[in-house]
């Protein structure tokens, strides 16, 4: 692994483009983080460069790679057609194909167009219609395999980039597991009702298993057990906001336990011991209050006893008209890294990368201080949710998004709700997700914990952003 930066890479950006000069910066900062290259920003003036943006009529700069802008104002980007993003960005990393990626990056990482999406009654996005789906973009994650084409073009060059912690002693990608702690404490008159209702009375084994507290959904120990069996730790995101049947029937959809009893301060113990993450999983209207997301997190911290660095929000619930503005409350509530860009009803990238990234705010055009760790697939996506994804085949979905993240040296993160590992009413999560990883997991994976993840990405952040410098405002 190479500890020191490598040299940095020269990015001329042509001087019409100045309306745009932040975003533009910011999109190749992502790019290069990921190739693991610094970077010295200059204006396009003539000189030599290795990687030339902006209008192709400009000949004078002399370039390694050469991008055409679209001459778009990006901050205008939530206009921009979904259509307009899909180039042959591999035939652009070879100095051919159409299309701009500097400017497709940036309506991807900002979500430029998901205040548009049709939406259902608890704000989770349709994405019928959109290139998403007409270009299969979930499992394409664009701006990694474009960063990726770089890191290749650049090494082909002779240039080392700096690796990643996890590409090393034969490893190139990282897995994490992660667990939404939504409904851990089984209310046994409810599912009863329903065990008899959808089985009728081949649910009567089951039922007699709830009565008797056998058949439950406090199913911790068993994914630490089958995680430890892959040398791996999960993370866990627990509420910390207690709810009820009433406030869910009225809108209000949070989890119904109390992080305060006994039982739960005994399993923050437990958790501890074996070397667990715990995380915040915020609730359904955190994002509508700084003062509410920073209690929670107080909270949760004096029950487990413990510095919660990362979040996921319940329902991936971010401000529907504005999600980047949730974003941003990390930063007040003092946490590090954040893992909720997810889809309700898809598997898949949605921000167009399956590397951790810092998102940027277009409203206050700068990039935030967090990290951005994305969530691959969760256990509804190849269960629930199957009508409306479409998916036809879970186990092929999955292998193409751990195709996508092993092409570019990535990160898989998989969401796996505590009460899943009850096969008798989960076989398609837990038992399926154990078969699925003992048959396709390879040597290659780096596993940690969503923390660890981000740690490292800021630690190997600071190492470039170190290195680099910006002479356009010289």
């Amino acid at each position: 692994m190479t500890h020191s930066p490598a040299a940095r890479v020269r990015v001329g950006i042509h001087p019409s483009l100045d309306h745009s000069l932040q975003e533009i910066q910011y999109v190749f900062r992502t790019l290069l983080r990921i190739a693991g290259f610094p970077w010295e920003f200059t204006w396009a003036d003539g000189g030599e460069v290795d990687i030339y943006y902006g209008p192709d009529a400009d000949s004078a700069t002399a370039a390694v790679l050469r991008i055409e802008s679209c001459g778009a104002r990006f901050l205008e980007a939530g206009q921009t057609a979904d259509g307009r993003i899909a180039g042959d960005w591999n035939g652009l990393a070879n100095g051919a194909g159409s299309g701009d990626p500097v400017f497709a990056a940036y309506w991807l990482l900002t979500g430029a167009a998901e205040s548009r999406y049709r939406r259902d009654r608890w704000d989770n996005l349709y994405l019928d219609g959109t290139v998403f789906l007409q270009r299969g973009l979930l499992s394409r994650p664009l701006v990694s395999l474009y960063a990726s084409a770089l890191r290749d073009r650049l090494a082909r060059q002779g240039r080392a980039p700096r690796r990643f912690p996890w590409e090393c002693g034969g490893r190139s990608w990282a897995f994490a597991f992660s667990h939404d702690v939504d409904y851990p404490e089984i209310i046994r008159p409810i599912e009863c009702l329903r065990l008899l209702r959808e089985r009728g009375r081949k649910a009567w084994p089951s039922v007699a298993g709830v009565l008797r507290g056998d058949n439950h959904f406090w199913k911790f120990n068993e994914w630490v057990d089958f995680e430890r069996e892959l040398n791996a730790r999960p993370a866990f995101y627990f509420m910390a906001r207690q709810g009820s049947l009433v406030q869910y029937a009225a809108g209000t959809p949070d989890a119904f336990y109390d992080i305060r009893s006994p039982r739960f301060r005994k399993l923050f113990r437990y958790l501890a011991d074996e070397g667990c993450e715990i995380g915040l999983h915020a609730s359904y209207h955190a994002f509508r209050d700084v003062r509410r997301f920073r209690d929670e997190k107080r909270l949760l911290e004096e029950q487990a006893e413990t510095v919660v660095s990362g979040n996921r929000h319940h329902y991936w619930h971010l401000d529907p008209e504005a999600p980047n503005d949730t974003l941003a409350l990390h930063e007040q509530a003092g946490l590090e890294y954040d893992s909720s860009l997810g889809f309700e009803f898809y598997p898949g990238f949605r921000r167009g990368a399956c590397h951790p990234f810092r998102p940027y705010h277009p409203g206050r055009r700068r990039e935030l201080d967090l990290v951005e760790v994305p969530p691959a697939w969760m256990d509804d996506h190849f269960h629930r949710r199957l009508r409306q994804n479409g998916v036809a085949s879970p186990e092929d979905q999955a292998l193409r998004l751990l195709k996508a993240a092993r092409a570019t040296h990535g990160v898989i993160v998989v969401d796996y709700h505590a009460r899943g590992m009850n096969g008798d009413f989960y076989p398609q999560y837990g038992p399926w997700l154990m078969s699925f990883l003992r048959k396709h997991i390879d040597g290659e994976a780096w596993f940690a914990t969503p923390g660890e993840i981000a740690e490292a990405v800021r630690k190997h952040d600071a190492v470039l952003e170190a290195a680099s410098r910006d002479l356009t405002h010289a």
